[in-house]
């Protein structure tokens, strides 16, 4: 069950009244509240969000006692929309590495890994997007494929599939999902990609899990 445990709630500037020569306007608008996730933890994982003047995400980051740690920077072009993203991954991981996203229309386009150490190029990571479906792909130096997922999606923004595929092409497992709640999942707050676009609008009660490879179906219940 996931917690989230600190938001805090920055207020925007209360709307501008205009003067006009022959009339004065007696309205006052009222104060917009937005909230933005600063803080939360699932079990011993803690996450942080921090953000800039204009209440735009720049910096995530993970941490686990005795695992892998991440922080993500978020960069922005001239119109507001995210335009790269920079991860650098330390802790247990062999080596230490960092992601280097590009983004169209806020969506991630092409992620590249590479050692911070040597900046070699360990994986490529491409997605596309055709309706609801969202692909995501791995490819390796040389045009070594590796897996890909299939993410698909229902008109509310609830994933209702997620097919995974080998690099031969062959698909492994397949996660079905359905019985969604009326609640906003904590992870829809969730503003970086960083959930690789696994993202539910609402909570799944029930989900059905395949592995083809092992032949065996596994049917889960959640509560919220």
């Amino acid at each position: 069950m996931i917690k989230i445990t600190q938001f805090f709630t920055m207020l925007l500037p209360m709307a501008l009244y205009f003067f006009s020569s022959c009339k004065k306007s007696d309205d006052h608008a009222p104060i917009a509240n937005k909230t933005y996730l600063k803080k939360y933890t699932e079990e011993n994982s803690v996450y942080e969000y921090f953000y800039d003047q204009q209440n735009r995400l720049t910096q995530e980051t993970y941490s686990e006692p005795g695992y892998t740690s991440y922080t993500i920077v978020t960069g922005y072009d001239a119109s507001g929309n995210i335009s790269s993203s920079k991860t650098r991954i330390t802790g247990n991981a062999a080596v230490s590495i960092q992601n280097y996203s590009y983004y169209s229309q806020n969506r991630p386009l092409v992620t590249e890994t590479r050692d911070s150490a040597t900046n070699n190029l360990y994986r490529t990571t491409t997605y596309s997007y055709n309706g609801n479906k969202t692909t995501r792909a791995i490819s390796y130096p040389g045009g070594t494929n590796g897996s890909r997922g299939e993410f698909t999606y229902d008109a509310s923004g609830n994933m209702i599939l997620e097919e995974w595929y080998n690099s031969a092409g062959t698909k492994t497992t397949s996660t079905s999902y359905s019985s969604f709640d009326d609640k906003i999942s904590p992870r829809s707050l969730l503003p970086h990609f960083s959930r690789n676009g696994i993202v539910f609008k609402n909570n799944s009660t029930a989900y059905v899990y395949t592995n083809l490879v092992a032949g065996t179906t596994t049917n889960y219940t959640t509560n919220y």
